[in-house]
């Protein structure tokens, strides 16, 4: 997301009004914790499964595996071997760090690091209920925080009669 709109707006396009970081460090730290991605197939899918990220039923599945495994293999790897250059100019928009209060990759710190990456003054860490897959199990409280933290983003409304109309 932030590289997509970083590139978007070096080519001319308007800077978007807010990007959401949803269960991602900032871009400019190093990621932490014991690589996935470079495990056998076994410790690989037990660490997926302990992330919460694929449900049992289909990790079960030993024919969608098979399918599934290079390519998630492949995600993992670009997920956890990303770093932002620590020299890129800040994000000209602002960031809304989202985190699951139960993640255990992504923590507090990380998150709020965001705020460090952009010109934009730094916003609050919206708080979730769940782990680092939130999305999966998306409870009605969660998306009462997403929304209100996006309502709260809203830019006030115009006082031109041109854009009114």
């Amino acid at each position: 997301g932030a590289e997509t709109a970083r590139e978007l707006v070096r080519r001319g396009a308007e800077p978007p009004r807010l990007l959401i970081a949803a269960g991602h460090r900032a871009p400019h730290l190093p990621a932490t914790g014991r690589p996935l991605h470079a495990l056998p197939d076994e410790g690989f899918l037990d660490g997926v499964r302990a992330l919460g990220g694929i449900p049992d039923r289909l990790l079960a599945n030993a024919a969608f595996m098979e399918f599934l495994l290079p390519l998630l293999r492949a995600d993992f790897a670009l997920w956890e071997g990303y770093r932002g250059d620590p020299d890129a100019a800040p994000l000209p928009f602002p960031v809304l760090p989202v985190r699951g209060d139960a993640d255990t990759v992504v923590t507090e710190a990380e998150a709020a690091a965001w705020g460090e990456r952009t010109t934009a003054p730094p916003r609050d860490v919206v708080h979730v209920p769940g782990g680092h897959y939130f999305v999966n199990d998306m409870t009605p409280e969660a998306v009462a925080a997403v929304v209100s933290a996006l309502e709260t983003a809203r830019p006030l409304a115009s006082t031109d009669p041109e854009e009114a109309s």
